[in-house]
């Protein structure tokens, strides 16, 4: 098996509905080989000492492993096909929770996405699996140095008070920030309902990477939604820039 903790996995390649299921999503061929499949869930489950006694459902699941620096597995990450859970991930090992280690390139810019099905479309895209961008921004600065890093926001922070938070934040602690600009909310939107390519969603991505002052200026063009809990922020930014 390619995972052999997991005898009931297989790769993505060698299942017909996966492959459907990667063709409907249009996920690039040459990622495929680090996506696998199973047909339950809890066939997975059983095979993790932690989370033997839970009783997961029987379905369908692609697989996304989160690898560490050494090419350990941590975590895998189960994107269901049906029923009520929509991902579910696996701790294995524990460790910093970041997907896409096996393909960055420390030579380039790092774009961080909150889910791999965004980061897939990115040459240099990783995915925070779900939790804080920022916090899985640390993690490459740790294990990176040097390497420059965005951290990408889906269309939609400028009307969610807790994003449009976040982004201050991330510009405040020094990262660099790209926002999702098109006529979708995110990436997969982009080339799932709008046949948008790949070079198509990097120019994109290029042209809406701010730093520094910049980020502070483009940000501050956006009214703050409501429920931000930095409504005094423009008038901060007014003050210390005039």
């Amino acid at each position: 098996p390619p995972l052999p903790r997991f005898p009931e996995v297989k790769r993505i390649l060698e299942v017909d509905w996966a492959m459907e299921y990667a063709a409907s999503r249009r996920i690039p061929f040459e990622e495929l080989t680090h996506i696998f499949a199973t047909e339950s869930l809890l066939d997975v489950s059983r095979n993790v000492e932690a989370y033997k006694e839970t009783r997961f459902p029987r379905v369908r699941s692609i697989l996304f492993p989160y690898y560490s620096v050494d090419r350990r597995l941590e975590y895998l990450q189960a994107r269901t096909l049906t029923g009520d859970l929509r991902y579910v991930t696996f701790e294995i090992a524990g460790g910093g929770k970041l997907w896409g280690r096996h393909r960055i390139d420390p030579s380039k810019r790092v774009f961080m996405f909150e889910g791999v099905l965004d980061a897939l479309f990115v040459a240099n895209g990783a995915a925070s699996g779900g939790v804080d961008l920022i916090r899985a921004g640390k993690i490459i600065r740790e294990e990176y140095p040097g390497t420059p890093i965005s951290l990408c926001y889906d269309a939609d922070w400028t009307v969610n008070a807790d994003v449009y938070d976040q982004v201050i934040r991330a510009e405040r602690q020094g990262f660099d920030v790209t926002f999702t600009r098109g006529p979708g909310k995110d990436i997969n939107d982009l080339v799932v309902k709008h046949d948008w390519t790949g070079e198509m969603v990097q120019t994109m991505l290029d042209a809406n990477t701010f730093s520094g002052l910049k980020a502070k200026l483009e940000i501050s063009r956006e009214r703050e939604p409501i429920g931000s809990k930095r409504r005094n922020w423009k008038w901060k930014l007014s003050t210390r820039t005039t």
